[in-house]
């Protein structure tokens, strides 16, 4: 069993300040949605200066990425149990991934908060993730791939992390598009994911 766990001092910040800003944004964006939401509102909430937000958070993408990243470590460990829940790496791969992204789409304020991140911070939080986004994503299939490894159902010259930084890309892809149906969702990844992870005949 994987035990990674991202530490909440590396979610928050070293600013004793930063829990408590998190979390009176969390409630700004809960009410006025993260395009309307300015540090200034941020920073009346959490009964603090401008400075003190902008000396924990350089830019509102940073405490945006904070503050998502932090839902996503809440929604881990549900993630996890849905994707264990196959027993081979197909169902996984396949059923399992549109469980992640059912569980990701109930979070209203993540969805929101990815969705509003803007082209370049978008890109960032997909492509270039955070070392605890990749944690996170390789906690999640790690049980995963040692099964289907001894199982033969999986190639052994990628590692863990090499699977699940792709994994990741196609999850995220998956979630912020609204044109396919599931049954194509899994069509996609039966065809396409599922045979590049095939171990090589």
């Amino acid at each position: 069993m994987v035990s990674t766990r991202v530490s909440t001092k590396k979610i928050a910040g070293r600013e004793p300040n930063a829990a408590r800003i998190m979390a009176s944004a969390i409630k700004c964006l809960q009410k006025y949605g993260p395009g309307k939401t300015t540090m200034e509102d941020i920073a009346v909430a959490a009964g603090v200066g401008r400075q003190t937000v902008y000396r924990t958070f350089p830019t509102r993408v940073a405490l945006f990425e904070a503050i998502a990243l932090h839902r996503l470590v809440s929604m881990r460990d549900q993630m996890k149990i849905k994707v264990d829940a196959y027993s081979t790496l197909e169902g996984a791969l396949i059923n399992g991934t549109i469980d992640v992204r059912a569980v990701a789409r109930k979070d209203k304020l993540f969805m929101a908060l990815v969705e509003a991140a803007g082209d370049r911070g978008l890109e960032r939080y997909l492509l270039q993730p955070s070392p605890e986004v990749r944690d996170i994503m390789r906690f999640i299939w790690a049980d995963i791939f040692a099964r289907a490894r001894t199982q033969g159902e999986l190639r052994k010259d990628l590692s863990d992390m090499e699977i699940a930084d792709w994994l990741r890309v196609v999850n995220f892809t998956l979630l912020l598009r609204d044109d396919l149906t599931t049954a194509e969702q899994k069509s996609l990844l039966r065809t396409f994911v599922l045979p590049a992870l095939a171990p090589k005949t």
